[in-house]
């Protein structure tokens, strides 16, 4: 079994996340999408990432505040 690394990206555009996907995919990883903060911390509290890429504007929290959010949660 390959042991695929896995991302997680956050944008509330379509094209971003599908250009994502298709370039990560091509390059070997494993990828996940959500498009809100939302959606992004229900994956976040059922997988484990080894990356995630994240919008700085998302339409229900910013991108920063996400990131804050993620690393209490994950971390402490």
């Amino acid at each position: 079994m390959e042991n695929k690394k896995k991302v997680l990206v956050v944008d509330d555009d379509k094209s971003i996340l599908k250009a994502f996907t298709r370039i990560l995919s091509k390059n070997g990883y494993a990828v996940d999408i959500a498009s809100t903060a939302g959606e992004a911390l229900e994956k976040i509290a059922s997988n484990r990432y080894d990356v995630t890429l994240l919008d700085i504007r998302l339409p229900d929290m910013e991108g920063t505040d996400l990131l804050q959010k993620i690393q209490r949660e994950t971390y402490i």
